[in-house]
């Protein structure tokens, strides 16, 4: 079952980064830095929940 999490998490990160770079390329829209490891864990602590593998991976590519 682990491996499928992991299996996950990669094609998660994957999709996030591809998802990215469409809105950067395409200009829609102005995409800001993403957040640190340190930003999100620090709102995962102060809201006490985890994002899920694949939003953990989209938070750091860029804020819409």
């Amino acid at each position: 079952m682990m491996a499928r999490l992991d299996q996950e998490g990669e094609d998660g990160c994957r999709l996030s980064e591809e998802a990215m770079r469409r809105l950067r390329l395409g200009s829609a829209c102005t995409v800001d830095p993403g957040l640190t490891d340190s930003e999100i864990d620090r709102i995962e602590q102060e809201f006490g929940f985890r994002f899920a593998a694949d939003h953990r991976a989209f938070c750091p590519q860029g804020c819409l």
